[in-house]
C-alpha cells in the first residue's frame, strides 16, 4: 500500500495528553493526566499547524525557547503519568503540547457544536493564532486581537517559594483565553461598548466553556467524587448521598477550591465564586454588579445550577434505589461528565441564534433555548431546557422572548410576524454570499427593521450542518449583519428618534451600532431573526451606561481590554474604566 494510500486510512482526530485541570490536582502524588482529542494534521516545530503557532518567547527575559517537536505519528508523553510534579513544571516540551491540546480541543468543540469550520477574528484575515506559553512574568493570561496571539504569564506560587505557577498549564484559563478568541471571531462587534451584560458575556462565556470542558472530564469529577463521599470497597457511594451532594453543589464546590487555590492572584476563581452565589432573583438587577467579572458570574452560577439539575436527574434516571442503594463512583462521573458535554454544546450552539450588538443575558438564554429546541424538538426525557429556563429563572434571568409553543424562544422577528419577499433573490445567493444576503435585506428593510439611510454591512454568512444527539440532522444558513453611523450628533439622534443623551450636547459624539443575525432554513426562507436594531429605544440608556461607569466612548483597541481586565481582577483593583472594551 502506498504512503498516501496509508495518510487517507488515519483518522481525521488524534489524542494528546495534558493536565485534567492544573498541576495542583493530583491523585497519589501525581498529576492528574487525561486527554484531548485534536484534528490530526502535520505538524512543524513549535508546534505549528494550519490553526496555531506555539512561538516560546519570554519578553520579560527576552528569551526564546527551542521550538518543541511534536511527532504526528505518537504522544510523546504517553506514560507522563509517571512522572512527578516537578518534572512536568521542567519540562517546556509538556508546556508547549498543553498550551498547544488544549487551545486546539477547544476549537474542535465549537467547530463541532456549530457545524462549521470557524475563523479568528483579526483585522487582516491570518488564518493562524500564535500562542505564548511563556509570555511574561505576571500574574496574567489575555487574548490581543491586535497581536493576533493568546499569551499566558508565570509567576511565583503564592504558598511555595520554590513552586512557579505557569498559566498555560491551567486547562481552565487556556480554554478561558480561546474562548476570547472564537468569540471574537463568531461575534466580532461584542468587542464594542455596550450595557454591562454584554461586556460581562465576553468574560463569563469564556468562564463558561472553560469550565465545562474540565468539568465533562470523568476522571476529574471521579476525583471529586472520591473527595467528598465515603466509599464502599467495590468503589461504590450510596445513591441518596450522590444525589444530595449533587442537590447542594458539594462535588463542584469541592473541586472549584482546588482550581482557585493557585490561580486566584490572576483572578481565576470564578468558578469558586459562582458555586457559592446562593439562586437569588436580585443578583441579576443588582447595580452593584458592573464588573465584567462580578456581573458574569451570575451568568455562570447561573449555568452551574443548571448543570447540578442535569447531573441530579440523569443519575436518578439510570439508579434504581429499590434493588440497591448504593451507585458505582464512575456512574456519577459518567452522568455529570454527559451532562456537561451536552449542556456545553447547547451553548456554544446558542452563539448562532444571539443578536451580533447589544447582546444581555436574556438574548443567551432564548439563544440557548432556540439552538436546542432546533436539534432536538423533543425535551421529554431529561428536560434540559426546562432545567435551564428554572436555573436562570432562579437568579432573575428571563428569556428575552417566548415565542408561542417552546417557551422562551425566538419567533420569526420580522415586522407583524410577515414572511420576506423572496422575488428576484437566488437561492445560492442566500447560502453563501454576503451580497445575495444583502440583497434580500435590502429588499425587506422594511419588515427587518433596516434603517435605510444608515450604513449596513452584511459581515458574514455561514451554511451548517450538524448532528443532534439522536441523529436528527440539521442544515441552517446562518448570516450576520449591523448597522452602522459613526459619531452620531444630536440631529443623528433626533433623526433616529432615539432620546438624545446629555453627553452628546458637550461634544461627545458616540458611534451607534444596531444589527441582526438571520437564520434560514436548508430552502432558503427565514427562520429567526434576532436583531437589536439601531434606532431602538434602548440606544439611550445603553449609552448612558457606558458614560456613568466610564466606558469608553472614544477610539481604541478593544482586545487589549482583557489583559486589563484580568489584571485589575487579580489585583483587587477591578474597575469598569474608560481604557476596558473600547
Amino acid at each position: 500500500m502506498s504512503e498516501a494510500s496509508i495518510q487517507a486510512l488515519q483518522p481525521t482526530v488524534r489524542r494528546l495528553t495534558v493536565l485534567a485541570q492544573d498541576p495542583d490536582i493530583q491523585v497519589n502524588g501525581k498529576p492528574l493526566l487525561t486527554k484531548v482529542t485534536v484534528p490530526r494534521e502535520r505538524l512543524m516545530s513549535g508546534p505549528r499547524g494550519s490553526r496555531f503557532v506555539v512561538i516560546d518567547y519570554d519578553a520579560t527575559t527576552d528569551t526564546f525557547y527551542r521550538p518543541f517537536e511534536l511527532p504526528d505519528d505518537r504522544d510523546p508523553y504517553d506514560r507522563a503519568g509517571e512522572m512527578n510534579v516537578d518534572q512536568l513544571l521542567a519540562d517546556p516540551g509538556f508546556h508547549a503540547q498543553n498550551v498547544y491540546a488544549i487551545a486546539a480541543s477547544t476549537l474542535f468543540e465549537f467547530e463541532r457544536a456549530l457545524g462549521r469550520q470557524i475563523g479568528w477574528g483579526f483585522d487582516y484575515g491570518s488564518h493562524r493564532i500564535k500562542l505564548f506559553p511563556h509570555a511574561f512574568c505576571e500574574a496574567n493570561a489575555f487574548y490581543s486581537r491586535a497581536d493576533e496571539s493568546l499569551a499566558f504569564g508565570y509567576f511565583p506560587h503564592p504558598r511555595n517559594s520554590r513552586r512557579t505557577v505557569f498559566t498555560c498549564l491551567s486547562h481552565d484559563v487556556i480554554a478561558h483565553e480561546t474562548t476570547h478568541a472564537l468569540l471574537d471571531g463568531l461575534r466580532g462587534e461584542l468587542m464594542r461598548p455596550s450595557s454591562p451584560d454584554q461586556a460581562a458575556f465576553h468574560e463569563a462565556f469564556a468562564d463558561i466553556v472553560a469550565l465545562l470542558m474540565v468539568l465533562k472530564n470523568e476522571e476529574l469529577v471521579a476525583v471529586a467524587v472520591d473527595n467528598e463521599l465515603p466509599r464502599t470497597r467495590t468503589n461504590a457511594v450510596k445513591i441518596d448521598d450522590a444525589l444530595e451532594a449533587i442537590r447542594k453543589g458539594s462535588f463542584l464546590n469541592g473541586l472549584a477550591e482546588e482550581l482557585g487555590k493557585a490561580l486566584f492572584g490572576m483572578g481565576r476563581d470564578a468558578l469558586r465564586q459562582s458555586t457559592k452565589l446562593a439562586p437569588g432573583p436580585g443578583h441579576y438587577k443588582d447595580p452593584r454588579r458592573t464588573e465584567p467579572h462580578d456581573r458574569g458570574e451570575v451568568l455562570v452560577a447561573a449555568v452551574m445550577l443548571a448543570l447540578h439539575k442535569l447531573w441530579e436527574k440523569r443519575l436518578a434516571g439510570k439508579t434504581d434505589r429499590t434493588r440497591s442503594p448504593y451507585v458505582a463512583v464512575w456512574r456519577v462521573a459518567e452522568e455529570g461528565a454527559k451532562a456537561a458535554d451536552h449542556l456545553l454544546n447547547m451553548l456554544i450552539r446558542a452563539i448562532d441564534y444571539l443578536p451580533p450588538v447589544h447582546v444581555d443575558f436574556g438574548d443567551f438564554l432564548s439563544a440557548a433555548l432556540t439552538a436546542d429546541w432546533q436539534i432536538m424538538p423533543r425535551d421529554d426525557r431529561y428536560d434540559y431546557r426546562k432545567l435551564l429556563r428554572d436555573a436562570f429563572d432562579a437568579y432573575g434571568i428571563k428569556p428575552a422572548y417566548d415565542a408561542p409553543g417552546e417557551p422562551g424562544t425566538w419567533g420569526r422577528g420580522t415586522r407583524d410576524d410577515r414572511e420576506l419577499d423572496y422575488t428576484g433573490i437566488a437561492f445560492d445567493g442566500l447560502r453563501g454570499s454576503v451580497d445575495g444576503v444583502f440583497e434580500l435585506i435590502w429588499q425587506n428593510r422594511e419588515a427587518l427593521y433596516i434603517h435605510p439611510d444608515v450604513f449596513t454591512r452584511v459581515r458574514s454568512v455561514r451554511p451548517v450542518w450538524r448532528v443532534g444527539p439522536d441523529g436528527f440532522v440539521l442544515r441552517e444558513t446562518v448570516a450576520e449583519y449591523y448597522q452602522l453611523l459613526k459619531c452620531a450628533s444630536t440631529s443623528d439622534f433626533r433623526a433616529l428618534k432615539i432620546r438624545v443623551p446629555e453627553f452628546v450636547d458637550d461634544g461627545i459624539r458616540p458611534d451607534l451600532v444596531g444589527g441582526g443575525t438571520l437564520v434560514f432554513d436548508e430552502y432558503g426562507r427565514l427562520k429567526f431573526h434576532v436583531h437589536n436594531r439601531i434606532h431602538s429605544c434602548h440606544q439611550h440608556d445603553r449609552l448612558m451606561s457606558i458614560w456613568q461607569h466610564g466606558g469608553a466612548l472614544q477610539k481604541g483597541e478593544g482586545a487589549q481590554g482583557f489583559a486589563e481586565v484580568h489584571r485589575r481582577r487579580g489585583s483587587g483593583d477591578a474597575v469598569f474604566r474608560r481604557d476596558v472594551w473600547t
